[in-house]
């Protein structure tokens, strides 16, 4: 076996190839943390050929050996301004080249005063200011640390001790007095000190110390005393420029001492002075007792009784003083002073006035002066407001000559719109209703009491007047209702005074009435100012809503204003009841879409003879169909004959867009059940017709079609459909009457209103009383003037309302009581954020119940049914539009802007902005037949056109149709 070179291990083998290596762990303990070192052995085999064994040692870190000077230490005051100590580490390492120090990343202990460096060799230096030491005292010790790291991050700690020596205390301040035999008895002073030691800054008390000739008395801070004893004799034989002197030692904290010397001075026999209240002191009281006297006694012990010199008006700190020579003194206090009015209650002041006697000898005449509570001082103030103005504020005025704290409070009720503060400080809301009466102006002035109180018993009450001036409200006019009338109607409309009102006292309202764009009324109506009525009879023609804007204004020129709707229905058409001609055999059967039970019914005593023929409805007066009026909103059921033939049904002709919008409608249509229509029912998705086809199995079909516009919007109607057998005689006849050229809304200002739908009528055929497709008996109850379309303008949190109409339903014989239901059209609840009230007929829409939906609602169709509690119910249908407002909506009654206007097809001047185009439902209505078609060609329509169809055999159904074509050519 042959080993590289430098190899440290040896390798063996066996014959089998099994080889052991070994190297001693002493000999590697030179590899670093991760260090390698590669050993290479050749071994042979038999026939000599070599292979090379090749072994890795690999090192570990061993930590280093650190030992030397672990510890130093340095005394205060040893050396300034550093304190310094060095020391040497020793450092083995086993590991190549890791046997040294780092000299950075020392970390000391913590609150450590010194900093310690080290060199990589080991020798450290520690550094401390000898200032920053002083506070040690004598033999008190403070232990800092540093840890050092060898450059294989083995930690090593440095302790250094720092040892305190006693600092002397520092003495000074008054450090002697002097005592007068008989005369001044007593003395003392102040001593100071200072230590590094700070603890040790104070002195050694002592209480009552007995030397010589008194006592002395000393406390930590060094505030010293001392009492002369003035009855030893020692200190009596002391004549006068005698003297006599003892001395005290005093010690600081850190046994310092210093001297207090006391000099005791003789007098020429002792004076002796009296005391004692009305001796030698007295007291006064601030504002009640300002003035105190007394008699001061003075005696010599070798002479007897001595004067005094007198004085008179001496000038003291508070007061006067004044003493004769027996002794007889007095005292007057200036109670002005102001340090004599600050004194509280309980609080005090201190006078004095020296006294001698004829020998010289002093005495002091004490007056105390004992003070009392003053009550605070408060102004008047005076503010000013405006009316519906801003808010004024300020803070009252008031002071208390003792500081106190002071406290406010209203001395009753505050007035409207005040807010008066703990603090004296005040705001005042002069728009409360309460002040609106002023006029333009006028002033009020509103007085308040207030109190201050000191909290010391003490209170004073000043005023605070806040005078407010007038300015000019508006005029307000109160919700109008709508009204209606019709053509040729004399109409008069009387505004109650109470609509109107104006808060301020006296002012002279004007009434004025304008058209909703500003244009004058029409010529048909005028206003009256003074009566507030109109009055005027609308011509042919005038049909129609109106928006009247009346305007309230008051002698400044404010005004108000609301609105209210007028529609003019047109006039009725009444059609006289006329015989016909002779019966045709065999009998005619006219089956038409009609609202009448019973279905087709023959006619006899009707015929078609070949020259033209007037056919005439007879029965009830017929109406035709305004345009865009919606009357009930459903398809009226239909019978259907059972030809082999397809029957088509004009269901499409039952929906007409108003409004700004329009476009081409789609349809649809599904049973009720929500089922698809059966096999050989149909609907044309364009123009709304359904096809039956002869062959369909139905019996009875409820259906409802859907219409719907290019923008969305859609309506709903429904009807029962059902399926007669026919006989060889049944003719089905439709005639179809459409204003052509329909308008659209009328331009702002050119005072005409539009008209634009359709009329769908059915021919009617009568015998003189025979039955026909309308019934002849009126209705007990009808819709009258029906429920305008309604537009509310309403916040997303706020509410509108409106009311239905009295108008809307009539009784055709005697008067009854009504009860009214709401519903959507299509027959759903009401939805949440609409509520009805079917005892007053109010409709309030509270958009803040709408919840996540509030931004889709724009239109809702709604059904009002009425009942007589007799069976009799008619209903009407009408749209609410509503459009949604920033911010809050009006409070209710605070604005005529808050009642619902009814939504005008074409209204002149009030374009409805971004308004999408409604779908609306009408029902087929008769219309006269024959001449009478001139009259509603005369009624304001812009055309018509006529569309006949016949349903039967064709033999006959061309002679029909033939026949009614000649009978419309002759109308012309």
């Amino acid at each position: 076996v042959t080993a590289s070179s430098g190899a440290l291990g040896s390798l063996s083998i066996t014959s089998a190839g099994v080889w052991t290596y070994d190297v001693a762990n002493a000999d590697v303990q030179y590899l670093k943390d991760g260090e390698t070192k590669t050993e290479t052995f050749t071994v042979l085999a038999t026939d000599g050929t070599s292979h090379t064994v090749t072994v890795t040692i690999t090192g570990i870190n061993d930590a280093a050996v650190i030992g030397g000077d672990n510890s130093g230490a340095v005394t205060e005051d040893a050396a300034t301004p550093t304190l310094t100590d060095i020391g040497t580490l020793t450092i083995t390492d086993a590991d190549t080249g890791e046997a040294s120090f780092q000299t950075t990343g020392i970390t000391a202990s913590s609150g450590a005063l010194g900093s310690l460096s080290i060199t990589s060799a080991g020798v450290w230096t520690y550094d401390v200011a000898n200032a920053d030491v002083q506070y040690l005292k004598a033999g008190e010790t403070k232990t800092e640390t540093f840890t050092v790291l060898a450059t294989d991050g083995t930690s090593h700690t440095v302790t250094v001790t720092i040892t305190g020596i006693n600092d002397a205390a520092v003495i000074g301040g008054a450090d002697s007095g002097t005592v007068t035999e008989d005369v001044s008895l007593s003395t003392g002073g102040s001593l100071t000190i200072t230590d590094a030691e700070t603890t040790e800054a104070v002195f050694v008390a002592q209480s009552s110390t007995t030397g010589s000739y008194g006592s002395f008395s000393i406390a930590t801070s060094g505030g010293w005393s001392y009492s002369l004893n003035n009855d030893l004799a020692a200190v009596q034989a002391l004549d006068a420029g005698d003297s006599l002197s003892e001395s005290f030692s005093v010690s600081s904290g850190d046994g310092t001492s210093h001297t207090v010397s006391i000099t005791i001075l003789g007098t020429d026999g002792a004076v002796v002075f009296g005391s004692g209240t009305g001796v030698d002191s007295g007291s006064v009281t601030e504002d009640t007792v300002l003035s105190a006297s007394g008699t001061l006694t003075s005696t010599n012990l070798d002479k007897g009784s001595l004067d005094l010199q007198p004085q008179s008006g001496t000038v003291g700190s508070y007061g006067s003083f004044s003493i004769s020579a027996g002794g007889g003194w007095s005292y007057s206090l200036d109670n002005s002073l102001a340090a004599v009015q600050a004194l509280g209650a309980g609080e005090s002041l201190s006078d004095s006035f020296t006294v001698n006697a004829v020998d010289g000898s002093p005495h002091v005449v004490s007056v105390s002066i004992l003070g009392v509570n003053d009550a605070p001082e408060a102004e008047a103030e005076v503010v000013a407001a405006t009316e519906g103005g801003d808010i004024v504020s300020g803070r009252v005025s008031a002071t208390d000559v003792e500081g106190d704290s002071l406290s406010y409070s209203l001395v009753g009720a505050a007035p409207t719109g005040l807010t008066f503060n703990g603090d004296g400080s005040y705001s005042f809301d002069p728009t409360g209703e309460v002040y609106n009466s002023l006029p333009e102006g006028e002033t009020q002035d509103l007085v308040v009491s207030y109190q201050v109180n000191d909290g010391n018993g003490g209170q004073t009450t000043a005023t605070l007047t806040i005078t407010i001036t007038g300015t000019n409200d508006a005029p307000q006019v109160a919700g109008l209702p709508g009204q209606s009338t019709r053509e040729n109607e004399p109409l008069s409309i009387v505004l109650d005074e109470g609509l109107f009102s104006d808060v301020d006292n006296g002012d002279v309202l004007t009434v004025s009435a304008t058209l909703g764009n500003g244009d004058p009324l029409p010529d048909w109506l005028s206003f009256d100012p003074g009566s507030r009525t109109f009055n005027g009879t609308p011509p042919v023609g005038e049909a129609g809503d109106f928006t009247i804007v009346v305007t309230v204004t008051d002698s400044l020129g404010a005004s108000d204003q609301a609105s209210f709707g007028l529609t003019v229905d047109a006039a009725p058409l009444v059609v006289d009841n006329q015989p016909t001609t002779p019966p045709l055999t065999p009998p005619l059967t006219i089956n038409t879409p009609s609202s009448d039970n019973g279905g087709p019914t023959n006619q006899p005593g009707v015929s078609i003879p070949d020259t033209p023929t007037t056919v005439q409805p007879t029965g009830d007066t017929f109406i035709p169909l305004e345009n865009g009026v919606e009357v009930n909103g459903e398809i009226p059921d239909t019978a259907i004959t059972a030809d082999e033939g397809d029957s088509t049904i004009e269901a499409g002709q039952n929906f007409v867009v108003e409004g700004e919008g329009g476009g081409q409608l789609t349809f649809d249509a599904r049973l009720v059940s929500g089922d698809p229509l059966p096999e050989g029912v149909r609907i044309d998705s364009e123009t709304g017709q359904i096809f039956v086809s002869g062959g369909a199995d139905i019996s009875e079909l409820q259906i409802i079609v859907e219409a719907r516009d290019e923008s969305g919007d859609s309506a709903q109607a429904s009807f029962t459909l059902t399926k007669e057998q026919s006989s060889d005689q049944q003719i089905a006849a439709q005639l179809a009457a459409t204003a052509a050229g329909g308008l659209a809304p009328a331009e702002a200002g050119t005072g005409d209103v539009g008209t634009s739908g359709q009329e769908t009528a059915a021919v009617a055929a009568d015998a003189n009383n025979g039955d026909n497709n309308q019934s002849d008996a009126p209705k007990p109850l009808q819709v009258d003037a029906g429920i305008p379309d309604q537009m509310v303008e309403v916040a997303e949190t706020g509410t509108a309302s409106f009311e239905v109409p009295v108008d809307a339903f009539v009784f055709a014989g005697e008067s009854g009581n009504l009860t009214l239901e709401a519903k959507q059209a299509n027959g759903d609840p009401l939805p949440d954020w609409v509520e009805f009230d079917p005892g007053t007929g109010r409709f309030e829409v509270d958009l803040s119940k709408a919840g996540d939906d509030v931004l889709d609602i724009e239109e809702l169709e709604i059904r009002v049914i009425a009942s007589d509690g007799a069976g009799n119910s008619a209903f009407a249908v009408f749209s609410v539009t509503v459009q949604q407002t920033e911010g809050e909506a009006e409070p209710e009654g605070d604005s005529a802007q808050e009642q619902a206007e009814p939504v005008a097809k074409g209204e002149v001047g009030k374009p409805q902005a971004d308004k999408r185009a409604a779908i609306k439902v009408v029902q087929q209505q008769p219309v006269p037949a024959a001449a009478d078609f001139a009259k509603l060609a005369a009624a304001a329509k812009p055309g018509l056109t006529t569309q006949l169809q016949a349903q039967g055999r064709q033999a006959e159904s061309q002679a029909l149709l033939d026949d009614l074509a000649a009978l419309f050519t002759n109308v012309g």
